[in-house]
């Protein structure tokens, strides 16, 4: 039988070997390589299999790595990982990427579906794929985002803290997750996506303007968070499908005098 799983696991090798692994060369018919727990690791083989679906890199690859197989549908870079990448496989559905990881991507695979960057990474997107579904900016990516978002989004998260761009006018019809960073302040769409279950405001959303209020909230909403910020005016009508709302530590809005019964 061919191997099809090579998962390394955090106590191979030992501390004081760390520096001189290398791994032989690996087999055809692997279809995932898991190094993610090492926190150590010298260079990648030379060829990667053809037949490779998943590549996980451990904490501590700096080095480049070479072309990539086109059968490749995840790829998660480690940590410290800050070398231009080769050409995507064009049926990558997933990337990952790590916390130093800061270089240009000319192109985005046409097949990706999830996007997920690290602490470090703001350069300027391209365009981004019609199918994806998840896009996770970084703690400090502060570029415009394209003018039209891929209607197949379901999650759009901006970020732990400097995005601060505006929005497109209109937000993907089947959005369900919108969080917005830290110093977002920029206006909201007139009307959010109907679907819409989950909106996280960041702490400066209210700063700048004592009058911003909340546009109308989606009827199936299920999680209000408003965030740190001052709001002072009247929270509007909740949707009855909320589950969940969380009020600010400076929080001296008004809210609805009915609170949904769920």
């Amino acid at each position: 039988s061919t191997l099809k799983i090579f998962r390394i696991s955090r106590e191979y090798p030992s501390e004081s070997q760390v520096a001189s692994i290398v791994l032989p060369s690996l087999p055809d018919g692997l279809e995932i390589l898991d190094m993610s727990s090492l926190e150590g690791y010298g260079k990648l083989p030379i060829r990667l299999p053809s037949s490779l679906i998943t590549l996980e890199l451990p904490e501590n690859v700096r080095d480049g790595i070479g072309e990539l197989p086109s059968s490749l549908e995840r790829l998660n870079l480690g940590s410290s990982f800050n070398q231009p990448l080769p050409r995507l496989p064009a049926d990558l559905q997933v990337l990952i990427m790590g916390n130093e990881f800061n270089q240009i991507i000319p192109r985005l695979p046409t097949g990706l579906k999830v996007l997920t960057m690290g602490e470090n990474f703001n350069h300027a997107l391209p365009k981004l794929p019609a199918g994806m579904r998840v896009l996770n900016l970084g703690n400090r990516y502060n570029q415009e985002l394209p003018s039209e978002l891929p209607r197949s989004l379901i999650r759009l998260d901006l970020g732990g803290v400097f995005f601060n761009h505006p929005l497109p006018m209109q937000l993907p019809i089947g959005l369900q997750f919108l969080k917005l960073s830290y110093l977002f302040e920029q206006e909201l769409p007139r009307e959010l996506p109907p679907g819409l279950e989950t909106l996280v405001l960041g702490d400066r959303f209210f700063d700048d303007d004592e009058k911003r209020v909340i546009p109308k909230l989606p009827e199936n909403l299920r999680c209000l968070d408003m965030g740190n910020g001052r709001y002072y005016q009247q929270i509007p009508k909740l949707p009855v499908s909320l589950k969940k709302l969380y009020l600010g530590r400076v929080f001296q809005g008004v809210l609805p005098d009915v609170l949904p019964p769920t």
